[in-house]
């Protein structure tokens, strides 16, 4: 309880020590968003500052009025105080100040300084108000007046921003699409749009700043356009160049805003009342005269008549005029040309009449280019057309033989030539070398045979294929080279006239003209074999192969004989080196099996040892049948061999599938009781002699079971 009241007793001596409560200090402002601005400050504390909280007022004045504006909040601990402002305009400067009290005090401290912010800018948000467009000149002739618009200036509260200007855009209300036909800005508060046409628009103005544009204000202008009356004096000439037709006329009495004319035109012989067959050209309303370019026929007659446009619709044609076309130069060349060669120097070239809508006129003459060349027309010759409506042709003579010729064909008329055709390409057939093959010369004569080389013909009119050597009567033919060739088969110190002559791959008369004659005179000596004609064939070649034949046929032999001798010293020394086991460490009780099955057949002579692969003996030539000394009391052998069968496949060169069925006589197997073995094969159990039947026998080595060490044995 004493201490209860020593605590009252310091807040009383606290509070009466602090009479006014200390100025708000450190007052910062700034901007949230464009209608939010949001305070801070610091309350220096007083008394217990535990024991404190404070009401503060904010007071807050816009630019455009100086109504003040308030607002509270509570500051508790600590003592940092912090208001929002909403609901604020946009782009506007604010002053604010702060005061603050004890929460259970009514005495109000001292405002602080004034701070101030400005709220952050957005597009406005007010439309403008748009006066009643007035027009201010209008001309029917033309079909244009000038429109001028007027609004209120958007009042500075409601910029949102720094205001840029306003935006006036225009549409045509008889175009659907919405283009805008006017859109422009301006920094006044009345635009004039000019040389709009008669009929009715909409315009829309819109107050912009650097963050966007207001709604817009719309007002929309009368419709005045009406659909105009025909075309007056159509006339139809024919141009001296081109031979296309001019057409010339007059406007409507009463233009009424012309925007375009439409020149409508047909040909009467294919359709007589032109339905559904007008071609028709669209021309600007400004002009009262156009070239109609078209693929006119010859001597045809053709009909023609205009119409004019305005916004409010097509008027009705003007009076029709008639013309007749004049011949004109074809407007395309001939297609589908297909060119045939005939031989090595002719080539049928052919082509189906022009389309009549592309001849312009009557066709007199086709003209037909060719050349070795790419494009380039050095030769021409001319076609006559008797009739027109018939297909074409041309022989082209003189040609080269294996050539590749382009061919280019065009039209003519009275008044003048077309366009040539796109290039079709030929290759002539192969001839006969147009020369004889040059620069013959013949080397190494010999009694009986020389070799001969030459160079290919200058000219070959194709590909040749092969070449004819004639000499002595004959005719010898080699494949297409130039190297050199032997002609053989000769008499010694005989004069021989020799000639070559190339052939191409040409259906008739492959082979051009000889050579001129050359003579040669062979070597005089004894008669030998003559040689045979081929290509590298000659008489040192003969010898050479003789002499190496006969060597290798004696080496061979020296190698047979070699073997033979050596045959069994080899046998020995591969016994010595080869590792033979000990008696006491391999023996076997029976022959192996298969598969559980005991095998009685001698396929496979099978001893097996521990940890030991099958060993191959090579070379076998002599395996004869031992039996070991028994270990047994009676000296009998382990094995009964009395019923062995042998199997030839098994033991010869072939399969050593046990399956097959031959067998081999028993009797033909040598089975010895008392054979001399070394001393380190007294042991085995058996070995088999086949003379001559098997080479590489699998020799598997078996333990035998229950086998004891004797004493001594390593």
């Amino acid at each position: 309880m004493a201490l209860l009241i020593t605590v009252l007793n310091v807040l009383v001596v606290s509070t009466l020590g602090c009479v006014l409560p200390t100025t708000p200090e450190l007052l910062t402002v700034w901007a949230v968003s464009s209608k939010q601005l949001r305070a801070t400050w610091n309350i220096t504390q007083c008394g217990l500052p535990t024991f404190t909280a404070y009401k503060c007022s904010v007071q807050y004045f816009s630019q455009w009025d100086n109504i003040a504006r308030t607002t509270e909040v509570t500051v508790g601990r600590p003592h940092y105080g912090s208001v929002s402002l909403d609901d604020l305009i946009p782009f506007t400067l604010y002053r604010l100040r702060v005061k603050c009290r004890k929460l259970l005090d009514n005495t109000w401290s001292g405002y602080t300084p004034y701070a101030q912010a400005r709220t952050n800018a957005t597009a406005p948000k007010s439309a403008v108000t748009v006066g009643t467009p007035e027009s201010t000149s209008i001309n029917y002739r033309t079909g244009r007046r000038n429109v001028t618009v007027t609004w209120e200036p958007l009042p500075p509260i409601k910029h949102n921003g720094i205001l840029l200007g306003y935006l006036v855009r225009v549409t045509d209300l008889r175009v659907p699409s919405g283009v805008f036909v006017f859109n422009t800005t301006v920094n006044d508060t009345t635009c004039t749009l000019e040389k709009l046409k008669l009929s009715g628009y909409r315009i829309d103005i819109t107050a912009y700043n650097t963050e966007g544009r207001s709604p817009p204000a719309t007002v929309e202008v009368q419709d005045i356009a009406r659909v105009p009356d025909q075309p007056l004096d159509l006339k139809a000439e024919t141009t001296c160049q081109d031979r296309n037709i001019t057409l010339s006329w007059q406007p409507p009495a009463e233009f009424g805003g012309i925007e375009q004319y439409s020149v409508f035109w047909c040909e009467l012989e294919a359709d007589t009342n032109c339905r559904g067959n007008e071609s028709v050209l669209s021309v600007p309303g400004t002009y009262t005269t156009t070239t109609l370019i078209d693929s006119w026929l010859p001597f045809h007659r053709y009909r023609f008549n205009v119409r004019a446009l305005t916004s409010a619709g097509q008027g009705p044609p003007s009076d029709n005029t008639y013309k007749y076309t004049v011949e004109g130069v074809p407007s395309s060349p001939p297609t589908n040309v297909t060119v045939q060669a005939e031989n090595a120097t002719v080539v049928l070239v052919s082509w189906p009449p022009l389309p009549l809508v592309n001849r312009r006129g009557l066709l007199t003459a086709y003209t037909v280019y060719y050349s070795t060349d790419f494009f380039q027309d050095t030769k021409k010759t001319t076609v006559k057309v008797a009739d027109d409506s018939l297909p074409a042709h041309s022989l082209l003579t003189d040609l080269k033989p294996f050539t590749r010729y382009s061919v280019r064909i065009s039209a003519s008329t009275a008044m003048g030539e077309g366009n040539k055709s796109e290039p079709a390409f030929i290759m002539t057939d192969q001839s006969a070398p147009g020369d004889a093959p040059a620069s013959v010369i013949t080397t190494n004569i010999t009694t009986n045979s020389f070799v001969i080389s030459w160079s290919p013909p200058i000219h070959p009119n194709g590909i040749i294929l092969h070449y004819n050597v004639k000499y002595g009567g004959k005719i010898t033919t080699f494949a297409y080279q130039t190297e050199a060739r032997v002609v053989g088969g000769l008499k010694g110190g005989t004069n021989y006239s020799v000639q070559v002559q190339a052939c191409t791959g040409a259906v008739e008369s492959p082979c051009g003209p000889f050579s001129p004659v050359k003579y040669v005179q062979t070597l005089k000596g004894t008669n030998v074999r003559p040689n045979t004609v081929g290509p590298g064939a000659s008489s040192s070649v003969a010898v050479i192969a003789g002499v190496t034949t006969a060597v290798v046929l004696v080496v061979v032999l020296v190698i047979i004989a070699w073997g033979a001798v050596s045959a069994p010293k080899l046998r020995q020394l591969y016994r010595r080196v080869s590792y033979v086991p000990k008696p006491q460490d391999f023996i076997t009780e029976e022959l192996p099996t298969t598969n559980g099955k005991s095998r009685h057949s001698l396929d496979q002579v099978s001893l097996v040892c521990d940890n030991m692969t099958p060993e191959i003996v090579d070379n076998v030539t002599e395996y004869r049948t031992c039996e070991l000394g028994s270990r047994g009391p009676a000296g009998q052998s382990d094995v009964d061999t009395s019923a062995v069968n042998i199997k030839e496949e098994t033991f010869g060169l072939g399969s050593r599938d046990p399956s097959c069925q031959s067998e081999v006589d028993a009797s033909k197997v040598d089975i010895k009781k008392d054979c001399t073995l070394e001393s380190n094969e007294v042991d085995y159990l058996k070995v088999v002699e086949v003379k001559d039947r098997f080479q590489d026998l699998p020799i598997i080595y078996v333990r035998r079971s229950g086998l004891t060490k004797r004493e001594g044995d390593s």
